[in-house]
């Protein structure tokens, strides 16, 4: 799974983590979230706060709609 790939990252957060309150979540606590996924194998420092904050957003819609 690489950085580019924002659907999948979220799917396998919300897989990983279905009880991290998202909204409270910091972008640094994010980031080591999806380091921690198994299926992940990007560069870690190949990301920047705006792709941080489109996964985040993306994963607090995905809750959104499960509402």
């Amino acid at each position: 799974m690489q950085w580019h790939e924002i659907e999948l990252i979220v799917e396998s957060l919300e897989e990983q983590y279905p009880d991290v309150v998202v909204d409270e979540l910091s972008l640094s606590d994010l980031y080591d979230l999806i380091l921690d996924l198994p299926e992940f194998s990007d560069d870690p420092e190949s990301v920047n706060d705006s792709s941080l904050k489109k996964i985040l957003e993306h994963w607090y819609d995905l809750r959104s709609e499960e509402e």
